[in-house]
């Protein structure tokens, strides 16, 4: 009898979906469809006028870890996510004598010198999810799933007025000074962006998730596609993240 309890308990393991694991992994998470929105504003400084002009910018550049749990004997599958996902644009202010002042700034980022000003966001996700297919064996296996949960989005703020009027209020400070040079403003101009980059936002969200993924012994391979949708500045419309990745589970 007691023998027959451990082949029934083996057996019920056995047609178990292989999936009933903890995986961790990482995967590429372009977002198709987000954007910084372009602008343009005029404002006034000592009597005299300057224009800010933001281009539009796409954030489809970015890269996510992921660590997930298949619940056993219930079809449900349990996801925390973090991707990072940015992209830069370019952003001039106007003196009133016509000349354009770039706004970017050497701000310490490995490869990139001089640059244009970046966004970036990080989503983190908490997912459940319904596996709406599962066809699992004991080493090979593959299931569908779709779900959604809640975001939490931390993002640096797009380039706005208030930003160009500081830049220019610290580059022509700089230009006043005696004995100032166009190295002087550079480092002026430099300082007035890091200060903007360090006022970040942060925001409470959600989104739709539909998904796949494919397993060979403890190596899982997984697409998921995400709608996010609330959580972000102003100015910066959602997209849809795509990831592609895989990883190793228990």
């Amino acid at each position: 009898m007691r023998k027959l309890s451990l082949i029934a308990l083996v057996a019920a393991f056995a047609a178990a979906p292989s999936f009933a694991l903890v995986g961790v992994g990482g995967h590429w998470a372009p977002n198709f469809g987000a954007s910084v929105g372009g602008k343009t504003q005029n404002f006034t400084m000592a009597g005299q006028e300057f224009t800010f002009a933001r281009e539009e910018a796409s954030i489809d550049n970015g890269f996510g870890l992921k660590l997930w749990l298949d619940v056993p004997f219930i079809p449900l599958n349990v996801e925390a996510t973090a991707n990072f996902q940015g992209g830069t644009y370019g952003a001039t202010v106007t003196t009133p004598t016509g000349k354009e002042l770039p706004m970017k700034a050497d701000l310490g980022f490995p490869l990139l010198g001089d640059a244009e000003p970046l966004f970036g966001m990080m989503s983190v996700d908490l997912s459940l999810a319904w596996r709406a297919l599962d066809l699992s064996l004991a080493v090979i296996g593959l299931q569908a799933y779709v779900g959604g949960g809640p975001s939490m989005i931390y993002a640096t703020k797009p380039m706005d007025k208030k930003m160009a009027e500081a830049m220019v209020d610290a580059v022509y400070g700089a230009a006043a000074a005696p004995g100032a040079d166009e190295k002087a403003q550079a480092k002026a101009m430099q300082k007035a962006l890091e200060k903007a980059y360090g006022d970040n936002e942060s925001g409470f969200g959600g989104h739709a998730l539909v998904g796949v993924r494919a397993k060979l012994l403890f190596f899982s391979v997984y697409a998921n596609g995400k709608y996010h949708f609330g959580g972000l500045p102003k100015g910066v419309d959602n997209g849809f993240t795509l990831e592609l990745g895989g990883g190793l589970g228990i």
